[in-house]
């Protein structure tokens, strides 16, 4: 049965749709939306910390920072924000990795239900990263 957040957590109406799709989405396809969102900049929040708490952008999982986005947007960010986030991390699966967990952030290691294979070519400096399921 796919995830779903609880009705009474800030956001769910908004949340639950979008994390529906991801939960859908191959392997490679999740990956290069962490690629593309990360490592291409799009993501403006990327390397703060989620307003109103102590939680850092790249470690939030994609539960987390999508009810930080509903919320936000909405304009009605609860007083226990923090605890919101911590108390909905959402499941330990692929979709649903941080940035950091996902092993794109430099320097920290990848979420040990991730490996990566990063191989760069000798002719022409090019790096390809490949995920290895488990």
């Amino acid at each position: 049965m796919p995830f779903q957040l609880d009705a009474s957590v800030p956001g769910a109406a908004k949340v639950n749709p979008e994390i529906a799709e991801a939960q859908i989405l191959s392997i490679p396809a999740n990956y290069r939306q962490f690629i593309m969102s990360y490592g291409g900049g799009s993501d403006p929040m990327s390397g703060k910390v989620i307003p109103g708490t102590d939680i850092q952008w790249d470690q939030s999982t994609e539960v987390q920072s999508l009810i930080w986005e509903a919320v936000s947007e909405g304009g009605q960010i609860p007083v226990d924000l923090e605890a919101v986030l911590l108390a909905n991390p959402g499941p330990k699966e692929f979709w649903n990795l941080s940035y950091e967990g996902a092993g794109l952030v430099p320097g920290v290691t990848a979420d040990p239900i991730v490996v990566i294979k990063s191989t760069m070519s000798v002719k022409d400096g090019s790096v390809s990263r490949q995920i290895i399921l488990p």
